[in-house]
C-alpha cells in the first residue's frame, strides 16, 4: 500500500518519503532530518577523537532544544 516506502533504506530517504506519503509534515522532516545530522556528526567526531560519547557543554544545550522538537513530533504521532 505505501509502495514509495519499499526500498528506502536511508533515514532522510525515509522521512522524505513519509512526507510524501502525508504521515509527516514538512516542517516536522526538516526537525527530525536536522537532529539527525546534527546527532550524527557529534557522534562521529566523538569517536574520531576516541572519547566516551558523553555529550557535555554547548553540545548538550544544542541537543536539547532538538530533543525538544523531535518530542513534539513524537507526542503528535504516537499519542494522538
Amino acid at each position: 500500500e505505501r509502495r514509495v516506502l519499499i526500498g528506502r533504506t536511508d533515514t532522510i530517504g525515509l522521512l522524505e518519503a513519509l512526507a510524501e506519503e502525508g504521515l509527516l509534515k514538512r516542517t516536522e522532516v526538516e526537525t527530525l532530518a536536522t537532529a539527525y545530522r546534527k546527532y550524527r556528526a557529534l557522534a562521529h567526531r566523538l569517536v574520531l577523537a576516541e572519547v566516551p560519547p558523553v555529550v557535555e557543554g554547548a553540545d548538550l544545550q544544542k541537543l536539547q532544544k532538538l530533543r525538544k522538537g523531535v518530542e513534539k513530533i513524537w507526542q503528535r504521532l504516537m499519542e494522538g
